[in-house]
């Protein structure tokens, strides 16, 4: 029973050093001139910018796939196709 006080104790003991090493950490981080979360904002906005732009280019390509434009009322063979005879 006393050896799990003693590592109970321990563990507790280093999460405690853990988080003031995280701490000290994060204030040196912001002390060097960039605020972390500053940066981390920044990169969020380029990501979020990048997955912007390839929605974009998806969409144009699927547009360029799938719309037919070089003359209107042209015809468009599938599976399913029927030819209707008058």
């Amino acid at each position: 029973m006393e050896d799990k006080n003693n590592a109970s104790g321990v563990a507790w003991t280093a999460l405690v050093v853990a988080i003031l090493a995280l701490i000290l950490a994060w204030s040196a981080y912001n002390r060097a001139g960039v605020d972390l979360e500053d940066q981390a904002a920044a990169v969020a906005e380029d990501a979020a910018e990048e997955v912007e732009d390839a929605a974009q280019n998806a969409e144009r390509e699927l547009d360029e796939e799938f719309v037919d434009e070089d003359e209107p009322g042209d015809v468009v063979e599938t599976d399913t196709s029927v030819n209707v005879v008058n």
